[in-house]
């Protein structure tokens, strides 16, 4: 996991590694869901397409961009405050990876 600074946001590239893969439910959607759910989130949309996927989510009422690519398997969230950038992973570490 590792958080990117671009121009005006922060970038928090998740790899789907095998050890995270345990927590995905049916589809890339329902999980984002029920991390939304978990985590006080509000979900917003996703939308699959063949080898990648795009959608948001809103947290403290900023919107948080997600993009899925099939190579390499991840989901890259775009998020403008460093803080709650800090706060999604934290998200993140507790939902994707096995303690």
């Amino acid at each position: 996991m590792n958080i990117i600074k671009s121009d005006n946001m922060y970038i928090l590239d998740i790899e789907l590694s095998a050890e995270c893969m345990y927590c995905f439910h049916n589809s890339i959607e329902d999980t984002i869901k029920k991390f939304c759910e978990k985590n006080n989130l509000r979900y917003g949309y996703y939308e699959q397409y063949i080898d990648f996927g795009v959608g948001q989510v809103y947290f403290q009422d900023e919107v948080i961009k997600i993009v899925w690519e099939e190579f390499p398997n991840s989901i890259s969230l775009f998020i403008k405050n460093y803080n709650d950038c800090l706060l999604i992973v934290d998200m993140v570490k507790n939902d994707f990876y096995k303690q």
